[in-house]
């Protein structure tokens, strides 16, 4: 997650692990205190923004367990029993 003014962005991973950390040295001008503040900030955005994602996706992984059963070899084998008396009358 990009600071507004750009000068800190982060990126996480969906256990929150830090993948990205980009600091633009004019971002050193914040100074030692207000810079680390900063960083944490950014960082907990990024570990939010990413663990929000991984939700989705694992909310979106839970629906699609509620697909229909797949189909059994008995089906398949009428259908194409079916196909073949259709093609031959």
């Amino acid at each position: 997650m990009p600071r507004k003014d750009g000068l800190l962005e982060a990126a996480a991973d969906g256990q929150g692990g830090l993948t990205r950390l980009h600091i633009d040295p004019r971002a050193l001008r914040l100074g030692r205190s207000a810079l680390g503040h900063e960083v944490a900030a950014v960082l907990r955005a990024a570990q939010e923004d990413a663990a929000g994602k991984a939700q989705e996706i694992a909310d979106a992984a839970e629906s699609a367990a509620a697909l229909p059963e797949p189909l059994d070899e008995t089906f398949v084998r009428h259908r194409v029993e079916q196909v073949a008396r259709d093609l031959l009358s």
